[in-house]
């Protein structure tokens, strides 16, 4: 995607996202949540860019088409190299870093899991992740890691707490899916994402309902932002021209909340 062509899809994907108490029409064209918008698309401009493309682009193991680095399986030691490389670049740019690599680490920590348990169980979740991942490499979408639970009490685990929804985690079976109820927290770029990876963290044997690992369309119906506050906010927002920081780019967290999400084995429902 070109970077116009990205903030266009986030604009019109219809993710839900609260800041300081008003829902906002979509997450790119605010004052306060523009900087990082264009921080993502960044990752997109030097993609296409001649002096750096060979840098953020790699040959999809999937398709052999060349995909921007952000959305690849770390294959070889010199993978590992050329993240930082390509990692500082987008730093000298944006003074941020490349604020897609909470997905990409996701990614590749669920395909080494995955074809692991498979080996282990006979299940086939890394088929479906390749599925994911070969739509993702079609799309270019941009991902976004969702790892971290407000988990409450940390010396309890997930089924210990006096909440339960402290750990995100499955409160329906059904024959075609889950619903999914919760929250992650503090999740980098999640707000300019199309899809999110959930990770499930601190579980031990009986806590099944919270040991989910899913790909959420940012869109899916329950499932919304709120916006975590960042240093020049007000300003921002007020339209200041001074002491907001780099004025173009920016970075931004938010509180995913799960409000009963249903999603589909294999797949979700709603937008792709």
């Amino acid at each position: 995607m070109t970077p116009d062509a990205y903030l266009d899809s986030i604009r019109e994907r219809g993710i839900t996202v609260w800041f300081r108490g008003e829902k906002l029409a979509n997450p790119v064209d605010h004052p306060v949540t523009f900087p990082a918008a264009n921080c993502v698309a960044e990752t997109y401009r030097m993609a296409l860019d001649p002096l750096t493309k060979d840098m953020m682009t790699a040959p999809s193991h999937l398709t052999g088409e060349r995909i921007n680095v952000s959305n690849i399986l770390w294959r070889s030691r010199d993978d590992l190299l050329r993240r930082i490389e390509w990692e500082r670049a987008a730093a000298r740019h944006t003074a941020r870093g490349a604020l897609r690599s909470p997905g990409l680490d996701a990614l590749n920590a669920l395909a080494i899991v995955t074809r692991r348990v498979d080996r282990e169980h006979g299940t086939e979740y890394r088929g479906r992740l390749d599925h994911f991942l070969r739509e993702t490499h079609d799309h270019d979408w941009a991902l976004s890691g969702a790892m971290t639970d407000p988990r409450g009490d940390r010396t309890k685990s997930p089924s210990q707490q006096i909440d339960p929804d402290l750990y995100l985690r499955v409160v329906e079976r059904r024959r075609d899916g889950v619903v999914l109820r919760g929250a992650k927290a503090h999740q980098t770029s999640a707000p300019h994402a199309h899809w999110h990876l959930v990770l499930p963290m601190g579980c031990r044997s009986g806590e099944e309902d919270w040991a989910i690992a899913a790909a959420v369309p940012s869109n899916a119906p329950g499932l919304y932002h709120i916006y975590s506050r960042q240093p020049g906010d007000d300003r921002r927002a007020e339209g200041s021209e001074i002491d907001v920081g780099l004025a173009a780019f920016g970075g931004c967290e938010s509180l995913l909340v799960f409000d009963d999400v249903f999603g589909r084995v294999g797949g979700w429902r709603g937008t792709p």
